[in-house]
């Protein structure tokens, strides 16, 4: 059982490689090209669009935390921005975060308290390892984060931090080391009680995936493979108009010291005797059937990755649509999409509650998560949609606001000193004799005067 831990500790591992390595574009090559020939190889990392997509379609531009108590808002937006308080900020963790789980299939992220104010940080789960409950999987007694480091001497090293949970339910933040060549770990420091029902490091799956701690990556499901054929049928064409495209010159009868004479690269040429034959196949036909090969694959890999060719910036025949039309054509994109938000949103929920209790919040108030819209809508028909329902009294202006991207709040505050600025200049106007716009401020809408 022992060998059987470890070598699906290093199938995971290897997954992880992996899945970087094809979003990186460093696939396997189908052509095998020798030393100082042309490389005809064509690598089209899809996969890397699909996790992009993903991450894009799940953030949004602005992904918004907006509770009722204005503590935890301020405890949130520090946590998240890094201390900055700065929307970027915020939305470049959420994006590595997004990226790490869709490559690998699991979220990490270190809480870690400084100078009063709560730093996260986004761990590699290559890095990680976990130790469960023998009675519950989802209860875990211990995270290991290991990591290769240089030492201050210059030499190799192996850093590990061990999280474990005590029997009185705190947890004990042990730091060792291990230089090369020691065969041992050395404890670095104290030991740090962390003193909190709840470990500095919170995780979650990409997407779920049953009987299993790890998630699922934005890459199974035979996308990989199905990436590869793709690649491979691209290389063949490219060979094949390489081969085609680019003939060779035979001079039949000539020397080339007679040929010297044209001042022509001899080196480009085919030198064959008087009466000699030497040709290459003829193309016979066109490429039709292996770029319909390519069509179908690639067609079929945006199926498996749930990722409609539309969403990733293919408009060809796509013309005007309806709405109904659009939700079909996304509905796959729109499952994937509220399926992460199940679980990436339990992650982001968590760091705001611990973030809260570790700054003295105890009972927070967690803030609601304000998703963007998936399914792509037209200003216009929305702004209408909008007022309709403002005019009927179904909704209030603060949830319009929050749907079309406004914070209500600060666009209040706005509002009420532009309307204060404008009266204070009509007001100052009138003072002076000119009574353009007093009117209007005043309420009066006719010739007559208001009684």
């Amino acid at each position: 059982m022992l060998q059987s831990a470890d070598a699906d500790e290093q199938d995971r591992l290897q997954r992880f490689k992996l899945g970087w390595q094809v979003y990186d574009g460093d696939m396997h090559k189908p052509l095998k090209v020798e030393l100082g020939q042309r490389d005809d190889n064509v690598i089209v990392p899809l996969a890397r669009s699909f996790v992009n997509t993903s991450v894009q379609f799940l953030l949004g531009e602005d992904l918004i935390f907006k509770s009722e108590d204005d503590r935890v808002n301020e405890v949130v937006d520090a946590t998240w921005s890094g201390g900055t308080g700065r929307s970027n900020t915020k939305m470049l963790t959420l994006n590595k975060l997004a990226v790490s789980g869709g490559v690998t299939g699991h979220l990490f992220l270190k809480l870690r308290p400084e100078n009063g104010q709560i730093k996260l940080s986004v761990l590699d789960p290559s890095y990680v390892s976990i130790l469960w409950s023998q009675e519950d999987i989802d209860v875990v007694r211990r995270y290991r984060i290991q990591w290769p480091m240089i030492d201050k001497d210059n030499r190799p090293a192996v850093r590990r931090q061990d999280h474990t949970k005590q029997d009185n339910g705190t947890w004990l933040i042990e730091d060792f080391i291990s230089k090369a060549g020691a065969g041992e770990w050395q404890l670095i420091g104290k030991p740090e009680v962390w003193p909190y029902d709840f470990p500095a490091i919170v995780d979650g799956q990409n997407l779920p995936r049953a009987h299993e701690y790890w998630g699922q990556s934005d890459l199974e499901g035979g996308l990989i493979d199905i990436n590869n054929a793709i690649n491979a049928v691209l290389s063949d064409i490219k060979k094949i108009l390489t081969f085609h495209a680019s003939p060779k010159t035979i001079a039949e009868g000539m020397t080339p010291e007679q040929f010297d004479e044209l001042n022509a690269d001899p080196s480009a040429l085919y030198f064959l005797p008087e009466g000699g034959d030497m040709r290459n196949l003829e193309l016979s036909g066109d490429l039709t059937a292996s770029i319909a090969t390519y069509e179908r694959l690639k067609s079929v890999l945006h199926q498996v990755a749930s990722i409609p060719e539309v969403a990733t910036g293919k408009v060809d025949n796509i013309g005007s649509l309806s709405a109904r039309a659009m939700q079909i054509l996304y509905k796959p994109l729109i499952d994937l999409t509220t399926t992460k938000q199940m679980t990436h949103g339990h992650v982001y929920d968590e760091v705001n509650r611990r973030a809260c209790i570790i700054s003295g919040i105890k009972d927070p108030i967690l803030p609601d998560i304000l998703w963007p819209e998936v399914l792509p809508k037209d200003a216009l028909d929305d702004a209408a949609a909008y007022e309709a329902d403002l005019r009927m009294g179904i909704v209030s202006k603060e949830t319009v606001a929050s749907k079309r991207g406004y914070d209500f709040d600060q666009e209040s505050e706005k509002i009420a000193e532009e309307q204060k600025s404008e009266g204070e200049s009509v007001l100052t106007n009138f003072d002076r004799g000119n009574t353009t716009g007093a009117d209007a401020y005043a309420g009066q809408t006719s010739d007559r005067p208001v009684s």
